[in-house]
């Protein structure tokens, strides 16, 4: 029989279905034909020290363990409001093994505080450092039992482990415990992603859906995290979440943050004033974090012009607005790969904020013919006056009166744009002047024939028009 018959034939059979099993007193769910292979993986816990740690949270909060068939590119998931842990079969045994460790230490965090503090409003810098943090504990203690299993001949767990993670394991040869939780923040590919998964995807789909944080924002101390974080592990802990090296994030993500800012303020809420202190990565003669930053640009990029095409007409300027200041947040970093800044595109960033706030504000009922009512810069003005007339549709024609001025304008002070402006022109916007050609130094050289420099002037402008 030829392939396709045999598939055929292959899906007819019924497919095997999971089945609940008890293993060391743990709850397993899999597929006969996986038991065997689970069994031993629970009574690898029993044979060190952090993996018997590992089955009695279980047991203490009951937690199931599933094992997927696939679960894409994760290795393993804890999920808190189903209280059960996830394994994908597509990693293999060894990483299998070390991410059940990783999980489980998930299910002690959430039930030694975590899960109560994040019930908060938190603002973003509290957020960052507690993931990064939590993170980083669960991969130490992944890795503690790792070298437990290789203590004992089987070398399988810690091999896969450091083949991936070398920053934390070359931690672990260096400080012990403490180099492999300080080693997860060495490493540039782990932190952009979570970045990228934690921090931009999440909050475009917030602006996106207007999904916002009402009330007051809480931050949160070191002192205050360190008992679910595992802090115990990191000599000065306080001292080491609080650093500039701890937190840094890029400035895609810090951008991303500020415009979702501009969606809490032209709701009415209140702005996270956390965003804009946060630490940015430098860039030049860092290879690894030029290519991490290089790489989420374009993802976020493509991501939002894929959405920008399918989304309703009256969305489009929201999405454009991000996708420009994507564009100048990608110059941002372009100008600090060489040690340089680009007040420009900082301005543009600050421009799209204002931008994307009156948009914002349009599109829940402000009438375009207001926006001469407020004190916008022209670059701004222009275009909003543009996009809002040609793309929104008005049956009904808004009154804006004193009120709902006075409103926006206390509204768009949460932004802080005129102290932003002003801190910009500080230094004169020099980085992005276009080079003086060959042909516009020669007419330094010709003052006594006006009528050939202005012909030549209008040749150069006409063409750099085309």
């Amino acid at each position: 029989m030829g392939a396709l018959s045999d598939a055929y034939l292959e899906a007819l059979k019924p497919k095997e279905v999971a089945k609940s099993w008890e293993i060391e007193g743990i709850e397993v769910v899999c597929k006969q034909s996986d038991y065997e292979m689970m069994e031993k993986i629970v009574q690898s816990m029993n044979s060190i020290p952090t993996g018997r740690e590992t089955l009695n949270e279980m047991r203490k909060y009951e937690t199931p363990l599933h094992l997927m068939d696939d679960m894409g590119t994760s290795a393993g998931c804890y999920y808190p409001g189903q209280n059960k842990i996830a394994l994908n079969k597509s990693t293999g045994v060894d990483k299998m093994r070390g991410c059940l460790v990783h999980e489980a230490r998930h299910l002690w965090q959430d039930h030694a505080g975590r899960g109560a503090y994040e019930n908060q409003n938190l603002d973003y810098e509290t957020t960052q450092m507690i993931y990064r943090a939590t993170e980083a504990d669960a991969q130490s203690q992944s890795y503690k039992a790792c070298n437990e299993w290789a203590e004992l001949g089987d070398e399988g767990p810690k091999k896969a482990f450091a083949d991936r993670y070398t920053q934390i394991a070359s931690g672990w040869e260096k400080e012990g415990i403490a180099g492999a939780y300080k080693g997860w923040y060495d490493d540039e590919r782990i932190t952009a992603a979570y970045e990228n998964g934690y921090d931009i995807e999440p909050a475009i789909y917030a602006l996106t859906h207007n999904q916002y944080q009402k009330g007051n924002f809480v931050h949160g101390t070191p002192s205050q995290v360190k008992a679910f974080c595992g802090g115990d592990k990191v000599p000065n802990f306080e001292e080491f979440v609080s650093s500039d090296y701890a937190k840094q994030i890029h400035k895609i993500t810090q951008a991303i943050l500020g415009v979702y800012n501009v969606g809490q303020a032209s709701f009415g809420n209140n702005c996270d004033e956390t965003v804009e202190k946060m630490p940015l990565r430098k860039l030049e003669e860092n290879t690894a974090d030029q290519m991490y930053s290089d790489k989420y640009i374009t993802q976020t990029r493509e991501n939002i012009a894929k959405k920008c095409s399918f989304a309703p007409r009256e969305d489009k300027p929201i999405y454009m607005s991000i996708l420009r200041t994507i564009s100048a947040a990608e110059k941002v970093a372009n100008a600090d790969k060489k040690g340089e800044k680009d007040l420009d595109a900082e301005q543009d960033i600050q421009d799209e904020k204002l931008y994307l706030f009156m948009a914002k504000r349009i599109k829940i009922g402000l009438n375009p013919d207001g926006l001469d009512k407020f004190e916008l810069p022209a670059r701004v003005f222009d275009r909003l006056k543009t996009d809002s007339k040609s793309l929104y549709t008005y049956d009904i024609k808004y009154d804006v009166n004193d009120d709902a001025i006075d409103s926006i304008k206390k509204d768009m002070s949460k932004l802080n744009y005129k102290t932003i402006i002003e801190r910009s022109s500080e230094e004169p916007k020099v980085q992005n002047a276009p080079k003086e050609s060959l042909l516009q130094k020669s007419l330094k050289n010709i003052p006594e024939r006006n009528d050939i420099k202005d012909c030549v002037a209008k040749y150069i402008s006409k063409n750099r028009e085309r």
